[in-house]
């Protein structure tokens, strides 16, 4: 593979898979990613079904994890969140001063030009791109939303200051949990208002980022972490409009998780997480609802009326970080498509969180 050109030693990549200590920071980031690619690949093949022909399709239960054992093919959701980390570690690579949130923002958003390469090798390509866009595994198109690809084929970078539209879909929040693993709230949100400018497109993400960093660095509970989350971002955000209306979603999406509701009808309450607010609100919904078991959260987030990779993939996030790589069943993790390519950039921003 051109990865081991990078001077990637495969052995410690697979010592690292293999044997991560239950519950430490290593275990938790892997889950992380894994995580999130797993419940992307679950939800991949149903996103555009409702959840009558998820049934039609699959049985009365839906889709579940063995269906997908044999090849887990991963969305943009997956391909956007390897190239954020990818963002990251060129950031953390670089002699420069690394003061300024904006200097890992610019990193990242130079990481999505190389993803719309990957995705239109027509388009005029960084001249010098990372090494994750020339991944032959990496150029193919697996349903790009259109938002993300229009504000980068018009190199149009938004800013919660100054944005370029009034998107809130979750094309901004589907790939921002391993920002969460090296910071906490704020740059989340930038790097989400990089494609969508709708405070509830940002305001989402960086709650995500703050329950992703919460809960591989503390030992609080996940339902102390989403309040504390909800309650920080508010603060951040304190002059935003839409603030009531995220911090609603969410706490009703808590309250849902410890109801009697039967789990359909509490999603269809929430949304169909075609929106940031809702995706969120749905994970959260689920890892609470689940919190002790990967894959009926995962399995739960899926299988209704809506964006089920995005909302499987969030979940598969918060999830992972919760639960480890321990936590999750290895046959769908070893069944991933780009499973060398996720145990590669694991590794390498595990490498550069201990170096930091």
């Amino acid at each position: 593979m051109k990865i081991l050109a990078q001077g990637i030693n495969i052995n410690e990549i697979t010592h690292a898979l293999n044997s991560p200590q239950k519950g430490s920071e290593c275990d938790k980031i892997y889950g992380c990613l894994f995580g999130g690619a797993v419940g992307d690949a679950l939800g991949y093949p149903v996103e555009f079904q409702s959840m009558m022909g998820i049934y039609g399709t699959y049985g009365k239960k839906g889709i579940q994890l063995r269906d997908i054992e044999k090849i887990a093919i991963v969305s943009d959701d997956t391909q956007m969140s390897l190239f954020t980390t990818a963002g990251l570690i060129t950031a953390f690579d670089q002699k420069e001063q690394k003061c300024s949130q904006y200097y890992w923002v610019d990193n990242v958003w130079n990481a999505y030009l190389d993803w719309l390469y990957t995705q239109d090798q027509h388009c005029k390509p960084q001249k010098s791109r990372g090494w994750l866009a020339d991944m032959k595994e990496m150029q193919v198109q697996r349903a790009p939303g259109n938002t993300c690809l229009d504000m980068l084929y018009q190199e149009c970078k938004g800013s919660t200051s100054c944005p370029y539209n009034t998107s809130k879909g979750c094309g901004g929040i589907m790939r921002i949990a391993p920002v969460g693993i090296a910071f906490v709230d704020k740059i989340g949100g930038d790097i989400a208002a990089l494609t969508h400018g709708h405070p509830l497109g940002y305001i989402p993400a960086a709650a995500m980022t703050h329950i992703i960093s919460r809960l591989i660095s503390s030992d609080m509970t996940l339902e102390e972490i989403v309040e504390e989350a909800v309650n920080q971002v508010s603060e951040i955000y304190k002059g935003s409009k839409y603030i009531g209306s995220f911090q609603a979603i969410i706490r009703k999406a808590v309250t849902l998780s410890k109801s009697f509701v039967p789990c359909e009808m509490a999603i269809k309450q929430i949304g169909e997480g075609w929106v940031a607010e809702e995706t969120l609100a749905i994970a959260v919904y689920c890892s609470l609802r689940y919190k002790n078991d990967f894959v009926k959260a995962v399995t739960a987030a899926v299988n209704y009326d809506g964006d089920s990779d995005s909302t499987g993939a969030v979940t598969g996030n918060i999830m992972g970080a919760l639960v480890g790589l321990n936590g999750i069943p290895k046959k769908p993790v070893e069944a991933l498509d780009l499973n060398e390519i996720i145990s590669t950039i694991s590794y390498q921003i595990f490498q550069r969180i201990n170096a930091k």
